[in-house]
């Protein structure tokens, strides 16, 4: 949890934190298939620190409002109007299939987790982490 708790400062109750979306249930079931597949096929703790550091809130931008990185890939992309009239595009999150699996597979790749399995796969002695 202390790796978990650096790497998503916002994770606990914290103003703001509904701006998260690691807060959404397939961000949620997604990091947790990450962790379970850091820990069952990365035997290093330095390699799994740093795979978790590429996604944690320091690297990856998880706010609602990175339609970049996230919009296509756990939900939709909406239009927001605030009280003073301005627009602002977020991505509002959904909780079906294609989202988890979107996730899982944005979050792997990102970290390096998919890389580091193939290069196993290939028998790569020394699979490398991004």
């Amino acid at each position: 949890m202390t790796e978990l708790n650096k790497a998503f400062p916002h994770w606990t109750v914290v103003p703001g934190r509904e701006e998260y979306l690691f807060r959404a249930s397939a961000a949620l079931q997604a990091l947790g298939v990450i962790g379970q597949l850091l820990y069952t096929k990365v035997a290093d703790s330095d390699k799994r620190r740093v795979m978790i550091n590429q996604i944690s809130q320091s690297k990856l931008d998880w706010r609602r409002t990175n339609v970049e990185d996230w919009g296509t890939v756990i939900g939709g992309i909406v239009e927001k109007r605030s009280a003073d009239g301005k627009v602002t595009k977020e991505v509002s999150p959904r909780s079906n299939r294609q989202a988890f699996d979107g996730t899982i597979k944005f979050l792997r790749d990102r970290s390096g987790l998919t890389k580091y399995i193939n290069d196993l796969a290939d028998g790569s002695e020394s699979a490398t982490v991004a």
